[in-house]
């Protein structure tokens, strides 16, 4: 990888340290996409995430080595990824030079090569090189609580059936602690009607999953 490129990544907030909450497209057969939040973090030249078995962005890494990480600011498109609630047209887009199209609402992202699939822990690291990355918005953005919390509380609701799946009880109890303390901060830090519609389908669904 180019020194700039990894320049770029870093200005961006990816970090070796950090993982950034970014929206991974691939491409599960042809012209069907698919959508996913990932944490991702920089390691030496490359980014890497983790993915379970089962789900279906593993299964399109096996198939189609190409993949976006997306750096999404619109809660709707995460909401939309997790529960599947939407359909390939208006949210995606494709380029001329890249065979996996990004989020049309997407700031910046980064089109990239899978290099290998490592099993670790009972769930898959991605390693990925990083071929172009697009920037679309310059503007920045003020920071607010309730975006991460509702984030934090999605990325706990996809938590909920692989936990299931190990039998870890007391993992699944904290993760209702935690649900309810985003819930708690999302209805504290805003009025917006959106959001709070957002926030009350996460702990309903995830409610459902924990019976």
């Amino acid at each position: 990888m180019k020194v700039r490129t990894l320049k770029i990544l870093r200005e961006l907030g990816f970090s070796p340290t950090t993982f950034s909450e970014t929206i991974v497209v691939t491409e599960i057969s042809n012209g069907i996409w698919n959508c996913a939040p990932m944490g991702v973090k920089l390691e030496n030249n490359n980014l890497y995430f983790y993915v379970y078995e089962g789900t279906r962005t593993l299964n399109a890494l096996k198939r189609n080595k190409y993949l976006t990480i997306n750096i999404v600011y619109d809660i709707s498109v995460f909401m939309k990824c997790v529960f599947k609630t939407c359909s390939n047209e208006g949210l995606y887009e494709l380029s001329s030079k890249f065979p996996i199209p990004h989020i049309v609402s997407a700031d910046a992202y980064v089109e990239s090569e899978l290099l290998s699939l490592e099993e670790v822990n009972g769930k898959f690291k991605a390693v990925c090189k990083p071929i172009n990355v697009v920037i679309k918005r310059n503007i920045p953005r003020t920071f607010n609580r309730a975006f991460p919390a509702i984030i934090e509380a999605l990325i706990y609701y996809t938590k909920i059936k692989p936990f299931k799946k190990l039998k870890l009880e007391r993992e699944l109890n904290k993760l209702t602690e935690r649900l309810m303390h985003c819930k708690y901060i999302v209805e504290h830090s805003t009025s917006n009607k959106e959001y709070l519609e957002y926030i009350e389908k996460i702990i309903s669904e995830a409610l459902k999953e924990l019976r």
